[in-house]
């Protein structure tokens, strides 16, 4: 019993690490003292790095992952903040999706913004830090976040980067 007890006390104390270091990450965003590597990143990039955060845990949740791509679809952002940011949300996803459900990843271009776009069924309302610092990474960006959700229908998330205006 006492290892048992360890064990989670050891998870708890791994998952409170990681809500500290995203808030200060946050903090850290907010106050603009971060500094970024810009560059022009294909999106299809940033989503397969964000799968692989998550392949071995949605493998064992039994939950699908398909995506779709634009060809040559970009955004100008910093590479690793961005797919710690996508990485967040689905993370979020897979959390919340039903054994054997399906989340589904696409993204696209036209002349005014750059998008992803994630769609799956939820099986809970929670919103956590995560989140937060997903919404906080995109901003940085000329990026929005806008989540729809529900009931019986599922939840989708759409995020958008927009272009300069010249």
């Amino acid at each position: 019993r006492r290892i048992a007890l360890v064990r989670e006390l050891m998870t708890l104390a791994e998952k409170i690490k990681w809500q500290i270091t995203a808030l200060l990450r946050i903090s850290r965003l907010d106050a603009g003292m971060v500094d970024f590597d810009i560059e022009d990143i294909e999106m299809s990039r940033v989503i397969d790095e964000a799968y692989s955060l998550i392949e071995i845990p949605l493998d064992i949740r039994c939950v699908s992952f398909e995506r779709s791509y634009q060809k040559n679809s970009k955004v100008t952002a910093d590479r690793e903040w961005l797919v710690e940011a996508l990485g967040n949300i689905l993370k979020n996803c897979m959390e919340h999706s039903f054994e054997g459900g399906k989340i589904l990843v696409s993204c696209e271009e036209n002349a005014l913004y750059s998008s992803v776009s994630s769609e799956m069924e939820y099986k809970s309302e929670s919103v956590g830090i995560g989140l937060a610092l997903s919404r906080s990474i995109i901003t940085q960006f000329n990026g929005t976040i806008k989540v729809t959700s529900e009931v019986g229908q599922g939840t989708s998330f759409d995020i958008r980067f927009y272009k300069a205006i010249v």
